[in-house]
Parts: C-alpha cells; structure tokens; sequence
C-alpha cells in the first residue's frame, strides 16, 4: 500500500504589487533508488512584478540549487489570485530514513496582520520526507485545486 509523504506546507494571502512571496509548499516524488525529485512551490500576488530569487533547497544540511520553472496564475480568489513559481531539483539521499528539507526566503509580503514587521519577517517552508527501500514508490499528495 502506497502511503503518501507526511508535508508541512505554511501559506498566507495578503495583497501586495511586487512579487513578495505569501508563502509555499513541498511536492517530492520518487525517481529511482534514493534518488528524489522536490518541488518547490512558491505562492506570489498574480499582480506581482518582478523575479523571486533562486530556489535553494536545503536538505539534510546540504543546499540544493533548484531550476524555475513556468509560473502558473491563478487570478480568482483571496486577495485578488496568486502565482505559483515552481522551482525543482533532483537529490540523492545518503540512506534510507527520515529527511528534513527546508526553504527560507525573505521578501515577505508586507500586508500580513497577525505577524509583527511581516516584511523582515522570513518565509520559511519544511517538510520531511521518509525513504524506504521496502516500500516502493512513493510521493506527496497532488491536490487538483491550488
């Protein structure tokens, strides 16, 4: 039976005219052995201007560089729509087990108001993710609606 990675993903919708980030999430999938794809997925105004800096991707200490993708909008909703900017990247695992991957970025949007000073405040995304030979394939959810 194929049980999908436990993922902690941290979003928020505020307005903003620059592409300030309003939070992410993780997406990983199995692409042979230890080797893993990860997905991440950084949530912007759709009104943004402007590029979001490299993805860096910090897994097991180490910090991965991760490619930008196609931008993907989604104008209807909270606070006027959003915009994904996928970044990816492949990594090879040391050994089976529990692995810690992290994003931090700054650039925060600054119309969040439960958060003191949001916009020094850093955005920060983690998930952690199980690898087992034993079990097979495996990968993160795949919600059909952002």
């Amino acid at each position: 039976m194929k049980r999908p990675f436990p993922l902690m993903a941290f979003a928020l919708a505020s307005p903003s005219g620059f592409a300030y980030l309003n939070g992410g999430e993780f997406r990983h999938e199995h692409v042979s052995a230890l080797t893993h794809r990860t997905e991440l997925l950084l949530h912007v105004p759709v009104s943004g201007t402007g590029d979001l800096p490299e993805g860096l991707i910090t897994t097991d200490g180490d910090e991965v560089p991760a490619q930008s993708g196609t931008p993907s909008d989604y104008p209807i909703g909270i606070c006027g729509g959003f915009r994904i900017r996928p970044y990816s990247a492949e990594y090879t695992f040391s050994g089976p087990g529990a692995h810690a991957m992290s994003y931090g970025g700054s650039n925060r949007a600054a119309g969040v108001i439960n958060i003191p000073n949001p916009v020094d405040t850093e955005v920060f995304v983690t998930a952690q993710v199980f690898t087992r030979s034993c079990v097979g394939i495996n990968r993160s959810p795949r919600f059909n609606n952002p």
